[in-house]
């Protein structure tokens, strides 16, 4: 371990008195828990053993947040190649340094975040939407706008931009080591129209189409029954050409009559409920085809991209 790092941890150490408001904040326990960590990280890092510091400066940061915690768990993060998370912290350890912090301190963390920074790529994301949130790599980094710079290591990335009533954007972006690149994304409302169609609908029109099917099926079936029954009694009349053959049996006409005539109203009954559920299995098919479904923007733009490594355009939306 270097005299100077030695003489940064301890500045850090003795500058955590200033984490005091925020400690206070999450009640006693908190804070009493937060100073141990603090303290156990402190002596981890005295003796070079930078992954157990790091796990309890991480412990403490998730309790609290402060310049002083940002600045150890930053540096142990780049001992042991978190160059990333490194980054991240040592950029909130800069930003809110005191004012009535040493100027040499200052200019130590200064020193470490540049070493960091050089590691690591940056995004800076720019929405048209606010409280639009931001995810990197599945990653949560924060709602639109977001103010900071986004550390990524360095290579190809997905930035995805997604709220509410607007369509979810996904753009990838590939950025060097040391490098930045400006990432906008224009969010498009989605296209107003239907869902699609309704699958109560769909269920009710087959359900009715069904049972059509079934009833003109049965209804056909007995008409052809009585069909049969009458010319079955026909058969027992005396043959075509004997006198008045009705005049003797005329209680058998009359089933004969009463059975075709049963047998037409039937028929037509079939024919109606096969036209009825045709047009229902139809009314429904048209509707799964054809109902009006949200089409999703696209949203395509063309955006300008600046960076470090040169400038040009960016085509973001959806597709």
């Amino acid at each position: 371990m270097t005299v100077t790092r030695s003489l940064s941890i301890v500045a850090f150490a003795g500058a955590a008195l200033l984490g005091a408001p925020a400690l206070a904040q999450r009640g006693p326990t908190a804070a009493n828990r937060a100073s141990e960590l603090f303290d156990k990280g402190t002596a981890l890092y005295k003796q070079s053993r930078w992954v157990e510091a790091e796990a309890a400066f991480q412990q403490a940061w998730d309790l609290r947040k402060s310049f002083d915690l940002a600045a150890n768990l930053g540096d142990c993060e780049l001992e042991i190649g978190q160059n990333r998370e490194a980054a991240e912290h040592l950029a909130y350890a800069v930003r809110e340094f005191p004012l009535s912090g040493k100027p040499a301190l200052r200019e130590r963390l200064q020193q470490r975040f540049a070493q960091a920074r050089a590691l690591v790529g940056a995004l800076k994301v720019r929405l048209n939407v606010q409280g639009a949130e931001v995810l990197v790599d599945g990653r949560e980094v924060g709602v639109a706008p977001l103010a900071d710079d986004v550390f990524v290591d360095p290579g190809a990335h997905t930035i995805e931009a997604r709220l509410g009533e607007y369509e979810a954007v996904r753009v990838n972006v590939a950025v060097a080591r040391g490098g930045s690149k400006e990432v906008p994304i224009a969010l498009v409302r989605r296209v107003a129209g239907g869902d699609g169609p309704n699958k109560a609908v769909l269920i009710s029109g087959g359900v009715v189409t069904g049972v059509a099917l079934i009833t003109g099926t049965v209804l056909a079936v007995v008409a052809h029954a009585k069909a049969s029954d009458a010319n079955a009694t026909a058969a027992t009349l005396p043959q075509p050409g004997a006198a008045s053959p009705c005049g003797q049996q005329a209680a058998v006409c009359s089933t004969i009559d009463s059975d075709w005539a049963a047998r037409d109203h039937l028929s037509n009954a079939s024919m109606g409920v096969f036209i009825v559920g045709g047009a229902v299995g139809l009314a429904t098919l048209g509707y799964g085809l054809f109902a009006p479904k949200a089409q999703p923007a696209t949203g395509l733009r063309v955006m300008p991209s600046v960076g470090t490594n040169g400038a040009g355009a960016m085509l973001v939306g959806t597709w």
